[in-house]
């Protein structure tokens, strides 16, 4: 870690000035990637203007002066970093000088948005059991209808030939590590906005981090490193200003399932921008009627509009329901499985499938989806008959917001917490015109601002987990109609002194709100958060009736800052684990209160 010689700030990693006091950084080589002393290259920032320099260069190109000489030890591989795309982005090939076409790219691409796709084409077509020029052509079709709708996406290649990291000997860059840091190369000089990720967990890597939380999964799959560009566990807490992290969505993919991926970005090119006629659908499990219909009235219309309820629709009626309406912003708050296809509704304790992979099958309008249950966004391991993600996606879905694991939401308006928040306001966002990968952002900041305010600038673990259990998935760039943000960038392209500055963006500020330990309350007011938390529960706490399929905690926690308390109570239901969580204060007040979806 580098710090300023005069001030002592700590430096933002390659920085030409401190952002502190000015002061100029000593210029040192810098080394990109896994390497050995043996074989590396290194790269320069100018050391009168901080403008980047171009390996090998003997001026500026910017400012002129000359570059010192560094001597470098051993061979140079071949090549570093790949920039794919020519100054049109549609031919793929390798560079040396990735670097300076990335910001020449940058500066040509005034009002339009800058977006990677990133991915292994090869190992991408061997999946899709095609010829990686098939792959090649659907990418270079799909950059230029994205060019006509103002936004320009340059392909960064994962692949053997394409990228050499550092290390002349490395084919290809595997790990989220890696991507990470290359990501940063790219973001720190390119200044991109979205980051649009093609194929599944095998093509390029998902982040997994420990569940520190006390609901549900022992870990949780997220793509939130990549919106961050920080491996970190969000448990562990930093630091965070989300207002310039890469707007992240995937398109997932499935061993031999080339028509399926085709299929997305033809539905992609001719769908996104022309939804102006907003027909909004809701389906909600019959126990969370008020909170969805809350939710729903933020992005419903007309007046008339309201969620439907399951079990009164059923898995078959929905898929008519859908079809009927030709809905094309879609709403759940059911419950989800781990271990099956269906999302359920409720009544009481009995849960009726309501919405089956089988419901989006040969769709006829372009849509945009958000859905609160747990496992709503499950799709590894899993073919599109199994995923209702999977499906939908192929069949004219643009963008899909979803769960990888157990999510915690409210069930009366009163607690509109976690999922609710993330869910209601993507899908307000998006209504009112902000893309996809705009709208995602929108709701983690809106969650993060609720909760701050409510728990003296904290966040409680089921803050974390939803953070980093919700992803999107297709274009981060799909809107509804006209992008109104084109040409504005929204903050992505700051500079200091002259020169771009490097995307600083870590994970959520929660090592104390992660961080809860057992602790003990009077027993009077325990028995108050029992009483409030029975009308969740298929038994009354304490009253002797459950038996070993339902679990009733007797731990009590204490966050860090000692201002909140949390009880967690579990049982087991048809489709799997429910989890209720209630979140108090020292005199016994709920603050919140949240069910598995």
């Amino acid at each position: 870690m580098a710090y300023c010689e005069k001030c002592g700030t700590k430096l933002t990693p390659g920085a030409a000035f401190c952002e502190q006091c000015g002061t100029k950084v000593p210029v040192e080589p810098v080394v990109f990637g896994k390497h050995n002393s043996q074989s590396c290259i290194k790269a320069f920032y100018c050391e009168q203007c901080g403008a980047w320099l171009p390996q090998d260069s003997a001026f500026c190109e910017r400012c002129g002066a000359k570059v010192p000489e560094v001597e470098m030890s051993g061979r140079k591989p071949e090549k570093l970093y790949c920039f794919d795309g020519t100054d049109d982005n549609y031919l793929l090939f390798s560079r040396i000088d990735w670097a300076s076409k990335w910001e020449k790219m940058a500066r040509n691409a005034t009002g339009y948005e800058l977006g990677i796709i990133l991915t292994n084409v090869s190992a991408l077509a061997l999946q899709l059991n095609v010829p990686a020029s098939e792959v090649e052509k659907i990418i270079r079709d799909y950059i230029s209808a994205a060019h006509e709708r103002g936004v320009e996406y340059c392909v960064l290649r994962l692949d053997k030939n394409s990228v050499r990291f550092g290390v002349s000997e490395r084919n290809s860059i595997k790990g989220v590590d890696d991507i990470v840091e290359l990501l940063r190369l790219v973001v720190d000089i390119a200044r991109p906005k979205y980051l649009f990720v093609l194929g599944n967990e095998e093509i390029v890597d998902v982040a997994t981090w420990d569940n520190e939380g006390k609901t549900g999964d022992s870990d949780v799959d997220s793509d939130f490193v990549y919106t961050v560009l920080d491996t970190t566990s969000p448990w562990e807490g930093q630091d965070f200003n989300l207002n310039e992290a890469l707007r992240v969505g995937r398109l997932p993919t499935t061993d031999g399932d080339f028509e399926g991926f085709q299929q997305y970005f033809e539905n992609a090119a001719d769908g996104i921008g022309i939804m102006d006629d907003i027909r909004p659908y809701g389906l909600s499990a019959k126990v969370w009627v008020e909170e969805s219909q809350f939710e729903f009235e933020h992005f419903r219309n007309n007046a008339d509009n309201s969620v439907e309820t399951s079990p009164e629709i059923m898995a078959d009626d929905t898929t008519d329901e859908l079809f009927e309406n030709g809905a094309n912003l879609l709403f759940f708050n059911l419950h989800g499985s781990a271990d099956d296809k269906p999302w359920y509704g409720q009544d009481g304790f009995h849960y009726p499938e309501a919405v089956l992979p089988k419901a989006f099958h040969d769709y006829f309008v372009p849509f945009i989806l958000g859905v609160e249950a747990c496992y709503g966004a499950r799709y590894i391991g899993l073919s599109p008959e199994e995923s209702i993600l999977k499906t939908a996606m192929r069949n004219k879905c643009l963008a899909f917001l979803g769960s990888s694991r157990i999510a915690m939401g409210a069930s009366d308006p009163q607690y509109r917490c976690f999922a609710d928040i993330v869910i209601g306001d993507y899908l307000k966002h998006v209504a009112c015109g902000e893309t996809a990968g705009d709208a995602h952002i929108l709701s983690l900041q809106a969650l993060i601002r609720k909760s701050r305010a409510e728990y003296d600038n904290t966040l409680t673990p089921d803050d974390i987990l939803t953070i980093a259990e919700f992803s999107l998935y297709g274009d981060p760039s799909a809107c509804t109609g006209r992008n109104h943000n084109i040409g504005m960038m929204k903050g992505m392209s700051k500079t200091f002194g002259g020169v771009p500055k490097g995307l600083h963006v870590p994970v959520p500020d929660v090592l104390n709100a992660a961080k809860m330990y057992l602790a003990e309350v009077n027993a009077e007011i325990e028995a108050k958060v029992d009483a409030f938390a029975a009308q969740y529960l298929p038994f009354q706490p304490g009253d002797g009736t459950h038996t070993k399929s339902i679990h009733f905690s007797h731990n009590v926690y204490r966050m860090q800052n000692g201002k909140l308390f949390n009880k967690t109570y579990s049982f087991d239901t048809g489709i799997g684990k429910s989890y209720v969580s209630v979140y108090f204060d020292k005199n016994g007040t709920i603050r919140e209160a949240a069910v598995s979806k």
